[in-house]
């Protein structure tokens, strides 16, 4: 790492406004499952010390599960249905977030609960409601606690059909992510129980090394990952994938563990100076970012069907800055109303975009390859004079986002 490359990380950390943190599973529970209280209590006197130097703190905890596993008599190794799953998260959230309340009012810092689902991010209306939210929470100085709602939730838990992609929060390193770039974070610390990322897996590679300083997003796809904690269903692929959408949404990311003593004290004491910084930071690049309506829609609204185009449809929007006509269409699959995001693919199967439609799928099925003449033909001017996707609704892979 060149000075260079320090001087950059103590500046961000020294100068983040808003910063959001998430715990994971493995760093809040103990061996058995209990919530550990002296490393919970040492992280939140360290979030609560940078509330109190006046920087907003959003913390995304997982561990409800986890958590509940030991309350309700189920060993970490035992299999869990559906339904046990759901069962530990009711009963492993409320306690949690009561530890959270006793443990922050010790420093004066209040808090509040927010429990999301992959739906709060996939309906826009929902989307800007939970952002205008969390902006309030934290204009009032209180700290919002987040966590996906395990005991309803569709993803992770639930599948869906193959023609739907909710948002899936996975151990939720992805909704993290997403809230960074909801709330135009200007950091994301992401504490596990590794310190950073790595060439290889750690825990079975002795030689594997650590990365202080990630620069280029495309660094991030050749990282070998491996492996997954007994407590948590994610694992460093989910952590990646997460800090990519993070930093494509201009968020700067530091991966580091929990486990450490001070473990976030010592990263904003870092002063760049002779130092090795103790994780991994990866650069943000905000220049890849696009206008809000289309960073939700391709990053963060997930889809409820499919429309297939012929290669001259793909053309025309990867090369050409067209919308999307029904001429360029050949299949609709799927059930979805007018102005829901939908995924945009070749027929090969490979998407290439999202988009929100003009119209259902209903009435798309019946619109599928005609020219314009034949809409108005047959379902008048009005409608023909109508882009199936039109192009500031539109977000293609292509794009400065990617």
């Amino acid at each position: 790492m060149t000075a260079i490359d320090s001087t950059v990380i103590e500046q961000t950390l020294k100068n983040a406004k808003r910063i959001v943190i998430k715990f994971g599973s493995q760093i809040l529970v103990d061996t058995q499952g209990r919530l550990a209280i002296d490393k919970l209590a040492a992280l939140v006197r360290q979030c609560s010390e940078l509330v109190q130097q006046g920087k907003q703190v959003i913390l995304v905890t997982s561990g409800a599960i986890a958590s509940g596993r030991f309350q309700l008599g189920f060993s970490l190794d035992q299999q869990l249905t559906r339904v046990q799953k759901q069962a530990c998260a009711a009963a492993g959230q409320s306690n949690m977030m009561q530890t959270y309340q006793e443990l922050f009012r010790h420093y004066g810092v209040g808090v509040a609960q927010v429990l999301l689902n992959p739906s709060d991010f996939s309906q826009r209306w929902r989307y800007l409601s939970a952002k205008a939210l969390l902006e309030e929470l934290l204009n009032l100085g209180v700290v919002p606690i987040l966590n996906e709602n395990d005991a309803l939730s569709e993803s992770g838990i639930f599948e869906q059909p193959s023609c739907v992609a909710t948002t899936s929060f996975g151990d939720n390193d992805k909704l993290s992510a997403l809230v960074s770039a909801q709330l135009e974070a200007d950091l994301l610390v992401v504490l596990s129980n590794v310190e950073g990322i790595f060439t290889a897996n750690p825990f079975d590679d002795p030689t594997a090394k650590r990365l202080p300083f990630i620069h280029e997003l495309e660094e991030l796809t050749r990282i070998s990952t491996a492996g997954k904690s007994k407590s948590g269903r994610g694992g460093m692929s989910s952590k990646l994938e997460a800090a990519q959408l993070a930093a494509q949404c201009g968020t700067h990311i530091v991966i580091a563990t929990g486990l450490a003593n001070q473990a976030i004290a010592r990263l904003f004491e870092f002063s760049g100076q002779n130092e090795v910084f103790p994780a991994t930071f990866i650069l943000a690049h905000p220049d890849k970012t696009q206008n809000s309506m289309k960073r939700w829609i391709g990053l963060a609204s997930g889809y409820s069907g499919i429309l297939t185009l012929n290669q001259g449809a793909k053309q025309a929007l990867l090369e050409r800055g067209a919308s999307l006509l029904t001429v360029g269409i050949v299949g609709v699959e799927g059930e979805f109303a007018s102005h829901q995001v939908v995924s945009l693919q070749d027929e090969t199967g490979l998407e290439f975009g999202r988009g929100v439609v003009h119209f259902s799928s209903q009435a798309l099925q019946e619109m599928v390859g005609k020219s314009k003449s034949e809409l108005v033909q047959r379902f008048g001017a009005e409608v023909a004079n109508l882009e199936v996707v039109h192009r500031s609704k539109l977000f293609l892979s292509g794009e400065e986002a990617i």
